[in-house]
């Protein structure tokens, strides 16, 4: 059987979508966790997703003309993210994942002084495998919910401090705050969760003391990415955005929080969050666990 790493091409959606979805499948059923997607179609909606953002991104794995595995890569400047990863299972265990990661890894590897990725705990083999490749385990992260059922909506604000929607006009402002807590710019990103999503930020006499973005998934909103001065009014912020979800979509809120961060897992546990699950947030070719305060964007953009 001829093997063959390549670039993702147009043609490629349906396929990638299966990819995506077999293996999840296979996974949570390996490691006893809740799939990422329930249904095939939910997969297909969220390589749709991807596409918005990073539309030359991937590349998959070809197995005399099969579609096997994928892996996908977000460059932003000099740092790039990977994930989603993955192979089928009946093509694992023969060196194509390793392929697959290592060409991911050099198709950054001129502009990424810095590669993060974001892995599953639970999934032994997979975090073996990034640390085999020279990935190291900078920290862990807690993923927290809060249910339909959750706490109260807004935290007391400071003296002055007022909160409102963020709007197309604070695009820019976004970018430079989240390119301060991230390391880098990422404006696709931030705008694609703008005319998508949702955002609200914490005022004070016109100057921005935090923000947060949030975006609808499959089975729960996502909060995020999200920062601020103060880690109580981001933690009053995601409740505030949590809150809206639950009324909007009819869904939980999710977010991903370093989980040394104290102050910030405290605010958001007396929000009515509790811990769903824990991951582990890797790096390559340096770099440092994200700022105190912050809330990652997702699992694959961190």
């Amino acid at each position: 059987m001829a093997i063959a790493v390549r670039p993702f091409l147009a043609r490629d959606a349906g396929p990638v979508a299966d990819v995506l979805f077999v293996a999840a499948t296979e996974r949570a059923a390996r490691t006893r966790q809740a799939a990422a997607f329930e249904l095939p179609a939910a997969a297909r909606r969220f390589v749709e997703r991807l596409l918005e953002v990073d539309p030359m991104g991937a590349h998959v794995v070809d197995a005399d003309g099969e579609v096997v595995g994928v892996g996908w890569t977000h460059a932003r400047g000099r740092i790039a993210t990977l994930g989603p990863l993955a192979v089928v299972p009946r093509h694992r265990g023969h060196g194509v994942g390793r392929r697959l990661l290592e060409t991911c890894i050099a198709a950054v590897g001129e502009r990424g002084v810095q590669v993060r990725l974001v892995e599953d705990g639970a999934d032994v083999g997979a975090l073996g495998l990034l640390l085999r490749v020279g990935f190291r385990v900078v920290t862990s992260l807690l993923e927290l919910e809060r249910p339909l059922a959750g706490g109260p909506d807004t935290a007391p604000l400071a003296a002055g401090a007022s909160l409102r929607a963020a709007a197309a006009g604070d695009e820019a402002e976004l970018v430079a705050r989240d390119a301060r807590s991230w390391g880098a710019a990422r404006p696709q990103d931030i705008a694609v969760l703008l005319e998508h999503g949702a955002g609200a930020v914490v005022m004070r006499h016109d100057r921005v003391l935090a923000h947060g973005l949030a975006r609808r998934g499959e089975q729960a909103t996502w909060l995020g990415p999200a920062a601020g001065e103060d880690a109580t009014l981001v933690a009053g912020l995601l409740g505030h955005l949590a809150a809206e979800a639950a009324a909007r979509d009819r869904l939980p809120a999710r977010a991903l929080v370093p989980a040394g961060d104290r102050r910030l897992i405290d605010g958001l546990l007396a929000k009515g969050f509790r811990v769903r699950g824990t991951l582990q947030y890797l790096c390559g070719g340096g770099g440092t666990a994200p700022p105190p305060g912050y809330v990652l964007c997702s699992r694959w953009l961190a």
